[in-house]
Parts: C-alpha cells; structure tokens; sequence
C-alpha cells in the first residue's frame, strides 16, 4: 500500500467481507491523508450499500445493470478500459447525468452507459482519489491477473509523483510531523464534509427515489429546518416538526411534470396524519423534468403543455388548493438553499410561506 500508494479491493471483497474492509477504513484514510498521492481502486457493485460503511466518501450510486459501456476518449484510462471493454458489466452507476453536470466534474468520467451516467469514474478522496470501475469478470486468473497488473501501470503512468519529489513512507509517523498538522487535516476533513454536503444538496436537481428523498431532508435540515426521514417506515416521505409548521412532505422525481395521480399518495397520507393532527399540512416536492438543465426546464414544459407556466398539472393544482397543500419544486428548494449561502434567507417566512400557500409556491 505505501510503496506503490495503490490499494486495489477485488469484487469478492466489496460483496463479502464487508467487515474485514470496515476495520480497515483508517487505513485507507491514512492512505489517502499521507504527504503523497493514492489511489483506491474497486469494481461497482450493486448500489451504495456495498461501500457506504467503509469508504470514506463515495458517490452516491443507484443500483441497475447492463454490459454497454461509452467510453470516454479523452480520458487518461481510454486505452485500457478499451482493451478489456468485452470484460465489463455494470451494476451500479453514479446518480447523476454527465449532460447535467459541470465540465469540470465530468471530466472524472472514465465511461457512462447509454443514458449518460457514470458506470466508471474517479471520485476525489483527501490526497488521492478512489477509482470505481465496472465490475469485471475473466475465464481464468491468470487474465485476471493480466488484468491487474495493467490497471496498477496505467496509474502509475498517469499519478506517480516523480522521486525526487517523493516523501517516504516514515515521513507520516507521528515522530516526524509537526503539531500543527493534525488541526490542519482536522480542518481539511470538515472542508471536505462540507463540499460533500453541498453536493448532496445540489444533487436535489438530478435524482430520484429514495436517494432524492434523503437529499431533500439533508436540503431541509442544512436549512435548519427540523424534519426526519420516514419513507423507510412504510409512510410520508419527511415530516417536518417545527413551531409553526407540522408538515408531512411527499418527494417525487419526474422525467417531466406531475399530474394528479402523481400526488394522490400524498392526499392518503394527509388523511391519515389528519387523525392525529387537524393542522398537518401536505407538501408535494417535485424534481420535474430531473435529465433536463434546470434552468431550461420551463422551456421543455412549454413544448409539452403550450400554456402551462408551472409543472403541475391544472387537475394537480386543483387537488392541492382544494386539500390546502403546497407544490413545491426542489428548484426552487435548491434556489432557496442558494439565498441561504449569501445571507438573505429567512427560516421564519419560508417556513410560514410553506404553511400558508395552497397550491404552486412561488419564490
């Protein structure tokens, strides 16, 4: 591990010995903290489940299937994902469209399946990266073998800090760093929590399921406003608990508008709340037109319904003023997010906007 700065976890492993890759967490993270680069390396299995308790931070994945890869051929791994491209089937892909996302960020793409989304990518991990790959399957071995060595050149080709400019491997024990480091790296993995979280919140414009529910709730709570995931209970998606709201929120994303039958859960589980609770208010939270740029979905709405200004349905709207609930999308969410970060949000009037509109919300 501290001579090549290479950790490679076969797909045996990821599926398991879970445990065993669990007890070896801080060892990965003092990989990926030491003075130089590293690189973890593992084939995507199945969905998040498979990495969440032992890599230290990972794409949020979305468990599907398929063997067509497309490759990226501007990326540093071009050749060899080529060569053993017939090798690879995907079990998972990263939640997110490379079409929607920033250059920058798509860049880590090494192939995407047919619908844009990563099914092999890098991620950055403290002063490495970790390396998803489809998984990959081989007749012998000895191909494996092959393999493997090829992925291991292929990164040191492409990461391999020049000797010279090489720390060894000593120069992280505790006898030979200053102080001061340890509040430094503090403060770098609070950085890197907080990128994390942003994303989560950003990531309210692509997903869908349940993994956009948990990005809606994180979205609520880093507004501080109090709720709790219950769509594992088998009811309501989150339930907001604050003074002056009671809320009870269903989350939907969408590959264009909603319509009536799109909230009709939501009218069931207000019903339901309204035996305990007279004043629980229905929230719908929409992720409408979710593979399309946000701020080009109102356009693709007109296409489909030429004078409709939200994307909710008139049947929807009807339902929700006549049930007092609110329409709200996660655009609009993430906007509202937006006024957070420059000073100009006020929890109290979102709060109570969220109360009293019936309807579509509007900004």
């Amino acid at each position: 591990m501290y001579d090549y700065h290479i950790v490679v976890v076969s797909k045996e492993a990821v599926l398991y010995v879970e445990d065993l890759l669990r007890e070896l967490r801080e060892d990965f993270v003092s990989l990926m903290r030491a003075p130089f680069q590293g690189t973890l390396v593992t084939p995507i299995i199945g969905g998040v489940e498979h990495y969440e308790k032992w890599v230290p931070v990972t794409e949020r994945l979305k468990q599907k299937d398929g063997d067509s890869l497309k490759l990226r051929e501007k990326h540093w791994a071009f050749s060899f994902m080529k060569k053993y491209q017939k090798h690879f089937t995907w079990k998972a892909h990263a939640d997110y469209s490379i079409a929607s996302f920033d250059e920058e960020q798509s860049k880590r793409c090494i192939a995407s399946n047919l619908a844009d989304n990563p099914i092999a990518f890098e991620s950055p991990l403290g002063n490495g990266r970790t390396i998803f790959l489809p998984f990959y399957n081989f007749a012998t071995e000895e191909q494996e073998t092959l393999f493997l060595r090829d992925l291991l050149d292929c990164i040191e080709a492409k990461y391999k800090t020049p000797k010279e400019d090489l720390a060894p491997s000593w120069a992280s024990k505790p006898n030979y760093r200053f102080s001061s480091e340890e509040e430094i790296e503090r403060r770098a993995r609070m950085v890197e929590q907080e990128k994390t979280s942003l994303v989560q919140v950003r990531s309210i414009l692509w997903l869908d399921g349940v993994e956009l529910v948990n990005s809606v709730a994180h979205t609520f709570l880093k507004l501080n406003i109090q709720c709790e995931v219950k769509e594992i209970e088998g009811r309501h998606d989150i339930e907001i608990m604050e003074p002056d709201l009671h809320g009870i929120v269903e989350v939907k994303g969408l590959s264009g508008y909603a319509n009536y039958q799109d909230i009709r859960q939501l009218l069931d589980w207000s019903v339901e709340a309204g035996k305990k609770d007279e004043t629980v208010k229905g929230i719908f939270v929409l992720n409408d037109f979710k593979d399309v740029e946000p701020e080009l979905r109102l356009i693709k709405l007109k296409e489909k319904v030429k004078d409709s200004t939200s994307s909710f349905t008139k049947e929807a709207e009807r339902i929700a003023i006549t049930n007092n609930f609110c329409l709200l999308t996660t655009y609009q969410l993430f906007l509202t997010f937006k006024q957070s970060t420059l000073g100009t949000f006020n929890k109290t009037s979102f709060v109570r906007k969220l109360r009293d509109t019936r309807g579509v919300f509007s900004l």
